[in-house]
């Protein structure tokens, strides 16, 4: 199949909240027309200043069915507030298959200054493969509204033998 990106943007003029209904219409015969509720907060952000730790996330080597999860951080080292929301995988935006689950159920935070948000991935692969995702983030106050956050992992499926149990090296002579 084939997908394409929608991009929204909200421009705020005041302080509040804000929803619509984006539609979207198909010639799929179970669903013609999906609905996506839209919403947003607006907040003062005068002088959030934030950042986003690590900047990819590798889960590495993991089991096929096995499960590992890790945390990314949004710090608010600025004086403001930081209105911080995790979009989603580009997987899921485009339905296709992943490996990768944003775990967290918390999607937006407003964060102080001096706080912190942690968003919580996971990945379990279904099958010997390397995996790549994109985790989006929209965070006031870093280079750009979107932060791209590198997802990869590969599934592995097999084990580890390590042997001998024992070695022994019998009698060594000592050197001078």
């Amino acid at each position: 199949g084939q997908w394409f990106e929608i991009r929204l943007q909200h421009t705020a003029a005041s302080i509040g909240s804000a929803g619509t209904t984006l539609e979207i219409e198909s010639t799929d015969r179970d669903t013609p027309t999906h609905r996506i509720s839209v919403t947003s907060q607006a907040i003062d952000t005068t002088g959030c200043t934030g950042t986003i730790t690590p900047n990819a996330l590798d889960f590495g080597a993991s089991r096929v069915m096995s499960r590992r999860e890790l945390d990314l951080r949004m710090n608010n080292t600025g004086t403001g507030n930081c209105a911080v929301t995790v979009g989603g995988l580009i997987s899921q935006l485009s339905l296709s298959m992943t490996a990768f689950e944003i775990v967290s159920s918390q999607r937006s935070a407003t964060v102080p200054a001096g706080g912190h948000f942690d968003v919580r991935v996971a990945f379990e692969p279904g099958s010997t493969n390397s995996f790549n995702d994109t985790l989006i983030v929209q965070v006031p106050g870093v280079s750009t509204a979107f932060v791209e956050i590198p997802l990869s992992g590969v599934g592995y499926d097999g084990e580890l033998d390590v042997g001998p149990e024992v070695l022994d090296f019998r009698d060594i002579p000592l050197s001078c």
